[in-house]
C-alpha cells in the first residue's frame, strides 16, 4: 500500500473546474456531479488508508510471532482482499483527479471509461462485498477474545482511526457501490446523448449495477448473520456457536 493518504492534492482545482468565474450558477449540472464523485471518493480512499494502517498492518506484522493477535486465516476473513480494494481505488482516484483536475471541459472530457472492467479497478468489489457477511461472523466471534478485544482498544486509544469502528470501516466498500451508481445515473441524465463519454457511461452503469446487485445479496446474508447473533445471545448455556454463513434465518415469532 501507498506510504502517504492519498486523495491531498488539487482540492481547490476541481472546487473551479468547467468554469473560470467563481460564480457556481455557470457550472452545468454535468460538472458538479463529476465534481461530487471526486470529492467523495477522495474522503472514501483516505477511510480505506486508515483501514488497512491502522488495522490490517498491524494485525499482519505480528503474525507468526509470539505477540500474534489472530491467525492469518482469521485476519483473511475479517479483511478479505480490503488492501486489492485500496490499491485499486487508489489508482482509480489518481486517474480521476487528472482527468477532472487537468484542463476538464465538460463538452469533450470523459470520465466513465474510468469504471471499464478492462481497468480492472472494480473487480476486486466483486470477491470483497461477498465475502464480507463472512468476515462479519468472524468478527462477533472474535469479540469473545481478551487478544482481540485489547488489540481494539489500543488502536482507539491511539486515536488515529477516527470516530469510527472497524465495523464501520470494513463496510465502506459496500456502501459505496450503490453511491457510484446514484451517481452514475444522475451523470448519465445529465448528459447529451451524442457526448463523447455517453456511450462510456452507459457501459460503467452496467459494470456498477451489476456490482450493486451483488452488494443487496450480501446485505441480505449479513443481515441473516446479524438475526442468528441475536438469538445466540439471547440462549442461556449454548455451548456450540450457532452462527455461520451456512445458516439462514427463516422466520420469527412465537413457537406454535
Amino acid at each position: 500500500m501507498d506510504q502517504d493518504s492519498p486523495g491531498q492534492d488539487n482540492r481547490s482545482s476541481v472546487e473551479s473546474c468547467g468554469s473560470s468565474s467563481s460564480d457556481h450558477s455557470t457550472v452545468s449540472h454535468r460538472t458538479r456531479i463529476v465534481q461530487e464523485l471526486l470529492s467523495t471518493e477522495r474522503t472514501y480512499v483516505r477511510n480505506l488508508y486508515i483501514l488497512v494502517k491502522e488495522f490490517l498492518l498491524p494485525l499482519q506484522n505480528v503474525l507468526g510471532t509470539d505477540e500474534e493477535i489472530i491467525s492469518k486465516k482469521k485476519v483473511d476473513r475479517v479483511f478479505s482482499n480490503i488492501e486489492e480494494v485500496y490499491n485499486s481505488n487508489v489508482r482509480f482516484l489518481r486517474e480521476l483527479e487528472t482527468r477532472v483536475t487537468e484542463n476538464w471541459d465538460d463538452t469533450s472530457s470523459t470520465v466513465g471509461d474510468l469504471f471499464d472492467p478492462q481497468n480492472a479497478n472494480f473487480q476486486s468489489y466483486f470477491h470483497y462485498v461477498k465475502t464480507h457477511g463472512d468476515g462479519l461472523a468472524c468478527m462477533r466471534k472474535l469479540e469473545k477474545k481478551i487478544p482481540w478485544t485489547n488489540f481494539i482498544m489500543r488502536v482507539k486509544e491511539k486515536g488515529q482511526a477516527g470516530k469510527l469502528d472497524l465495523p464501520a470501516y470494513l463496510i465502506q466498500p459496500v456502501q459505496r457501490i450503490p453511491r457510484y451508481e446514484l451517481l452514475l445515473k444522475d451523470l448519465l441524465r445529465h448528459t447529451e446523448a451524442l457526448h463523447i463519454d455517453f456511450q462510456n457511461l452507459t457501459n460503467a452503469l452496467e459494470i456498477v449495477h451489476a456490482l450493486a446487485t451483488t452488494v443487496n445479496e450480501a446485505l441480505q446474508r449479513e443481515e441473516n448473520v446479524k438475526k442468528l447473533v441475536s438469538i445466540e445471545k439471547s440462549i442461556t448455556g449454548l455451548t456450540k456457536d450457532i452462527v455461520s454463513e451456512e445458516r439462514e434465518f427463516l422466520k420469527e415469532g412465537a413457537h406454535a
